[in-house]
C-alpha cells in the first residue's frame, strides 16, 4: 500500500474578502500554502503529494517542490475526486486542507498509525463550549457536547473506497463538506483519532490575526 497526501488548494476564500486568496497570505516568512506543502514534503513515508488548485502561482510553488498538480473543481468534493483519479484503488490517501498550515509531526504520526491498518479515519478535538440546537433563531435543545467532536484534516481512507463513496455522492446529488461524510453514505466505518488544538483552519481575517 502506497501513501499519498492530497492537498486541497482550490477554494475561493470567500470569507477572507473579495480578491484575497488566504493560501497566499504571508505566514512565518512564507505563504500559508508553502507552510502546508513543506510539512508534507519532508515526510519520506509518503510516495507522493498531489495538489489540487486552479491558481497558477500555487501551481508553480507545488511543481517547484516536486508535487503533482491537478486543476480544482467548483466544490470541495469535485476537487477531491480529481485528486483521487490520479491514484490507484489500492493506494491510501490523506486529504488535507491547504489552509491548515500547522499540522504537527505528532498528529501526522497518529494519522499514519491508523492508515497502516487500512481503516478510514478523521482527527477530532472535543467540543469545549456549550452546544445548542437552533432553529429560526431560537434554541431548540442543549446537546451533549461529550458525544460531539470538531473535525479536522488530514482525513484518511483507502482510495478505492473513497472513490466509491464520492461516486455515490455524485450519483445521488448530495453535497458533503468532508470526506468522512461521503464514506458514511457508503456505510463505511470511520474511526476517530485525537486531533490537535493547533491544527486550525484559516477561514477569516480574524483567524489570520490569531495565528500570527
Amino acid at each position: 500500500m502506497k501513501f499519498y497526501a492530497i492537498v486541497l488548494a482550490a477554494g475561493k476564500s470567500r470569507r477572507m474578502g473579495e480578491g484575497t486568496n488566504k493560501l497566499l497570505l504571508p505566514l512565518r516568512g512564507k505563504t500559508v500554502i508553502e507552510n502546508t506543502l513543506d510539512f508534507f514534503c519532508k515526510d519520506e513515508r509518503l510516495s507522493g503529494i498531489l495538489v489540487v488548485t486552479s491558481d497558477p502561482f500555487i501551481e508553480a510553488l507545488a511543481v517547484d517542490r516536486g508535487c503533482r498538480v491537478v486543476a480544482g473543481g467548483e466544490e470541495r468534493q469535485e476537487s477531491v475526486l480529481k485528486g483521487l483519479a490520479l491514484l490507484d484503488n489500492d493506494d491510501y490517501a490523506f486529504i488535507h486542507d491547504g489552509a491548515r498550515p500547522f499540522l504537527s509531526d505528532a498528529l501526522f504520526d497518529r494519522c499514519f498509525a491508523e492508515a497502516k491498518s487500512g481503516r478510514a479515519f478523521i482527527p477530532g478535538i472535543p467540543v469545549t463550549d456549550t452546544l445548542k440546537l437552533v432553529q429560526n433563531g431560537q434554541v431548540e435543545a442543549t446537546l451533549n457536547r461529550d458525544s460531539h467532536i470538531l473535525v479536522q484534516t488530514p482525513q484518511g481512507s483507502p482510495v478505492g473506497r473513497l472513490k466509491e463513496a464520492y461516486a455515490l455522492v455524485k450519483e445521488q446529488g448530495f453535497f458533503v463538506t468532508d470526506d468522512s461524510s461521503a464514506l458514511e453514505l457508503l456505510g463505511e466505518t470511520v474511526y476517530v483519532i485525537e486531533g490537535s488544538e493547533d491544527n486550525r483552519k484559516i477561514t477569516s481575517p480574524a483567524d489570520m490575526r490569531y495565528l500570527k
